[in-house]
């Protein structure tokens, strides 16, 4: 987690402690609160710089992320890389097991990103 010091590219991001279900159906002592992260995408450019750059050897056609959240660093990650980004949304919790929540494209993003 970030120490805060200024002009660190984290120090938006926040946590809370406590007892925290995911939906992963994983249990954490700690919750990340990283919205603050997106509100100036600025801040975090040299992060997802590096991060593109780590993936660039993947042969990367299109990031994709979930819409609380993570589609925030994918749309972030797509433009930077020059490719193609989407997102999922929650479709509902399938079980209460390990990895039980489940993601779906949205329709009109389905025909978009095929193949």
């Amino acid at each position: 987690m970030s120490d805060g010091a200024p002009g660190d590219p984290l120090r938006p991001a926040s946590g809370r402690r406590g007892h925290f279900r995911m939906e992963s159906g994983l249990h954490s002592e700690l919750w990340l609160d990283l919205d603050g992260l997106f509100v100036d995408a600025r801040r975090i450019a040299p992060s997802v710089q590096v991060l593109a750059s780590r993936l660039e050897s993947h042969g990367v056609a299109v990031v994709c992320g979930p819409l609380l959240g993570g589609a925030f660093l994918a749309q972030l990650l797509a433009q930077e890389m020059g490719v193609a980004f989407a997102y999922t949304e929650l479709v509902g919790v399938i079980t209460d097991d390990l990895f039980g929540a489940r993601y779906g494209l949205p329709p009109g993003l389905v025909e978009n990103i095929r193949g």
